[in-house]
């Protein structure tokens, strides 16, 4: 027999994928136990003994709905009261059906009026204990055809009670009622047998008249309010296709097992729920921060799902253990959000077998609803890097907590944003620009804490970003003239003019002052910070006497380079950007890099080699070079006739002749010169520089040639 293919059933929305569950284990145990289900090009196939009519006859003639009951909530259809009465007329309806297939339904009913009866329950529950006490009985004496819909509504822990967020709350989702829907909908297909349209429009995805009714889907389908069409199932305001809807809640039942698995190991509920996690307000074009937290008005936590796709022709029973066993992990643990579960994805912390994900979250919309709005798809590739974020995951960790709460400044709930938005799309695409962003995004995080008061860092238990390890260097290398000169600066140890902290080989930690001397780097342009580190650091070392100036770096940046730097030919905003990120690594466990060598002749200012070669970290052909504050001072103040005089002066005195007397450059010129003195360079590249400039040749312009 060919593969059916199920073209209602769709990843997405939610109601259609739980719809493909539903009718794979429905297949599996009540007509074909050799049946296998799979994703091909966004629809569900089936392979089975079963023709297409043969499939159609079964749901409409044998099909056994599963018990669905929840004594516990509101419009169960057990209780006296108007908001009852649909449920239970519904139930009424069940329990004079005389129909073999709705025997288990009736059995079910009638050990729930039993129960209550010898429980002594007249009235709807309304306390929390109440409701526990009721849950507990249910479980412990309804029969074993009812227990796959309970594990999937709640679960019993030590503490009381726990919903698995996939059906609300216990079965409910605001002031309707779950339950009470489907019994609504047995009665219309089975026993008035109403749905033969419908069943053709949800198990093939065409048109069909007389194809829905008017229950409301809960948060399983957002697109169902709108323009009618029965081909999608859900459609019309509060119209859905009945077989849509018994279909998804049979499809349901697949999370009780892994739910209660899960539970074992002392995880809370809402992250044991399969393939379950907290909201993540990133990776899609709508995301806001709010989209991460819960909503004060909202009556439980909002949850994203990552639905899997599987490629291969898979039984019931693989499918089961799949959302029973399958691992999410990121590292050691278990993924708790939707960034989390984008970094297992990446790094292959899943089961086998899933190609894609559909990543659906509940948003609050319409009032006090929730909606599962499809987020996209994620294919499953690895991307090696993506575990770096290992190295930040305590510390990202305590920030995200404190960026998501209360009295916290918005500029520190959109910096955690931008740190979630540049994973999710490495998580993505893989490539180093992207890692570069993650980068830029935690540097941009750790000037957030510099910025802000110590006492707020203390109170918050907000350390300085560790110092992270050199494999971030070769990750996030995007092959930019930004990224190699950010990469040069980074390397001299810029960090602690720029953030009041201390570094050391091993590690980073605040200084106990939010003022120092040494912390200059402020929000200037790129050039005036430049400067203001090479004047201090230079003056730091007159000062302390040091024998070399403090400007040695161990990723040298070419004379190409600076001197893309030099005329402007550079983006300053993302260089000192990636400077930010880059000054995080742990320079002290980086070997100094052969960077730095040119391809080609470099076209730069003699005033550069000038005040280059009188600012060097160690001494000059073996002569040292004592340093001349009014060089740099000159400079910075555009100067140039001055600087370069005073700079062949210390030449001279060193013995060596330059090839220059004075040069005249323009202001802003020279004051971008003076920045790019910052720039580490190799030794190579320190005698290119003498070569040109020391000759006994007297230059005929202001360039070397």
């Amino acid at each position: 027999m060919p593969d059916l293919q199920i073209t209602g059933c769709r990843p997405e929305p939610l109601a259609h994928y739980l719809k493909a569950l539903g009718i794979l284990r429905l297949v599996s145990e009540q007509a074909d136990p050799e049946v296998r289900g799979w994703w091909v090009d966004d629809e569900f196939r089936l392979r089975t003994k079963l023709s297409r009519e043969e499939l159609e006859k079964f749901f409409l003639e044998k099909y056994q709905p599963t018990p669905i009951v929840g004594p516990w909530g509101a419009r169960s259809g057990f209780y006296p009261g108007s908001s009852e009465s649909a449920a239970r007329q519904a139930l009424a309806e069940i329990q004079k059906s005389k129909m073999d297939r709705l025997r288990s339904f009736r059995e079910v009913i009638e050990a729930v009026q039993h129960l209550l009866d010898r429980l002594g329950v007249k009235e709807k529950p309304e306390t929390d204990q109440e409701k526990l006490r009721l849950m507990r009985a249910c479980r412990s004496y309804l029969p074993d055809n009812v227990i796959p819909f309970l594990d999937a509504a709640f679960v019993l822990t030590e503490e009381g009670k726990s919903y698995p967020p996939i059906l609300g709350t216990g079965g409910n989702e605001g002031s309707g009622s779950y339950m009470s829907g489907y019994s609504q909908q047995v009665v219309t297909i089975i026993i008035k047998g109403e749905g033969e349209n419908a069943l053709h429009a949800a198990l093939w995805g065409v048109p069909m008249p007389e194809a829905t009714s008017r229950q409301t889907p809960g948060h399983f389908a957002p697109s169902a309010v709108g323009g009618a069409n029965a081909s999608t199932g859900f459609a019309g305001p509060v119209v859905t296709n009945p077989w849509d809807y018994l279909l998804l809640m049979e499809g349901v039942m697949v999370w009780s097992t892994a739910t209660v698995r899960r539970l074992a190991t002392q995880t809370p509920s809402r992250l044991a729920s399969p393939f379950t996690v907290l909201p993540s307000g990133a990776g899609y074009a709508s995301a806001t921060l709010s989209d991460s937290v819960k909503p004060a008005q909202a009556k439980r936590e909002p949850f994203e799902v990552w639905l899997p796709l599987w490629k291969s022709p898979s039984m019931f029973e693989e499918i089961k253990a799949l959302f029973s066993e399958g691992r999410v992990e990121v590292g050691k643990r278990q993924a708790r959000n939707g960034v989390d579960f984008a970094r297992a994805v990446a790094s292959l912390g899943i089961a086998r077998g899933i190609a894609q994900f559909s990543r659906h979250s509940f948003l609050m919309r319409n009032g006090q609803n929730f909606f599962a709005a499809p987020l996209g798809r994620w294919n499953v590739v690895q991307q090696p890097e993506i575990d770096l974020l290992k190295e930040i995951d305590v510390w990202f960790g305590q920030f995200r907590r404190v960026a998501l709460g209360d009295r916290v400044s918005a500029h520190m709930g959109q910096v955690l944003r931008g740190i979630e938005r540049a994973i999710m799309e490495y998580c993505q695409t893989g490539d180093a620009p992207r890692m570069a962003n993650i980068l830029i995004a935690l540097g941009e995080a750790e000037a957030t804490l510099a910025q802000s008061p110590l006492q707020f860092r203390e109170k918050h238990f907000l350390k300085p970003i560790p110092l992270l390890s050199t494999k971030w260097l070769e990750a996030t290398n995007d092959g930019s003239v930004e990224f190699r000169l950010a990469a040069s600066l980074a390397s001299v140890g810029l960090r602690e003019n720029m953030e009041p902290v201390q570094v050391r080989a091993a590690w980073a930690a605040w200084l106990d002052t939010d003022t120092h001397p040494r912390v200059i780097w402020g929000h200037g342009s790129l050039i005036d910070n430049l400067t203001a580190v090479l004047s201090r650091r230079c003056m730091d070392a007159q000062r302390e006497q040091r024998k070399a100036l403090p400007l040695a770096g161990k990723y040298p940046a070419s004379l190409n380079d600076i001197h893309e730097f030099v005329v402007g030919n550079v983006d300053e905003s993302r260089l000192e950007m990636l400077l930010h990120g880059l000054t995080l690594i742990n320079w002290h466990l980086v070997q100094e890099s052969a960077q730095g060598t040119d391809d080609h002749e470099s076209l730069l200012p003699a005033l550069y080699a000038l005040l280059k070669l009188t600012h060097l970290p160690h001494p000059f052909r073996g002569i040292p070079m004592p340093y001349v504050p009014a060089i740099i001072v000159r400079s910075i103040a555009g100067q140039s006739g001055e600087a370069s005089r005073l700079a062949v002066r210390r030449l001279r005195g060193c013995g060596f002749i330059p090839a220059v007397e004075v040069i005249s450059e323009p202001a802003n010129v020279t004051r971008r010169i003076a920045g790019a003195v910052l720039f580490p360079i190799s030794k190579q590249q320190e005698a290119s520089l003498a070569e040109r400039i020391l000759s006994s040749q007297k230059l005929q312009h202001n360039e070397i040639m």
